[in-house]
């Protein structure tokens, strides 16, 4: 469950947004206000990151941001498709393994494979979240979706890359492994 005292944003953000709107686009109008209220600090962080600013920062296609590393982890938002080519082009050059959370016992066979380990049969019952894309309510798609834009181009290409394992690792296809 949500605890507005394990972020900066949420100690207001359902005073923020439209009336109408959801709870979910409400807390992302409230990070942006924030956002948008402050700069990233000179000189180096106190601890390991500016808390204030990289809350909000990190929230925008998180996952290109930490696969393409330093020229986009602490770029202002939006990052650009230069960012997304970056991310794109690690997960070429850095990653021999992509795995899918969705697909649990697919991906950990292919790894099982790769990595040399026999008779090992992979089964979670916990390895879907039940969370969908059709769960968020419809204005946060809309109003946000260029915060996960490039995020989804990366996970359609990592699950391009675990079907072209698959072709290798034919044991590991769902329903012979």
């Amino acid at each position: 469950k949500y605890s507005p005292n394990k972020c900066n944003a949420g100690k207001d953000f359902q005073k923020k947004g439209e009336p109408g709107e959801s709870v979910a686009s409400r807390f992302y109008t409230a990070r942006r206000q924030l956002y948008d209220s402050t700069t990233t600090p000179s000189g180096p962080p106190k601890g390991t990151f500016h808390p204030n600013h990289l809350e909000y920062t990190l929230d925008d296609n998180y996952h290109t941001r930490m696969i393409c590393g330093p020229p986009a982890h602490d770029h202002p938002i939006p990052i650009g498709q230069v960012h997304t080519a970056c991310a794109l082009k690690n997960l070429d050059r850095e990653y021999l393994f992509v795995g899918i959370t969705e697909r649990y016992e697919e991906s950990l066979c292919v790894m099982a494979d790769m990595l040399g380990i026999t008779n090992t049969k992979f089964k979670n019952d916990k390895a879907t979240t039940g969370s969908k894309k059709s769960s968020m309510p419809q204005d946060f798609l809309t109003k946000w979706a260029p915060y996960a834009a490039s995020d989804e181009l990366l996970y359609e290409y990592a699950n391009a890359r675990l079907d072209e394992s698959l072709l290798s690792y034919t044991k590991c296809q769902t329903g012979t492994a």
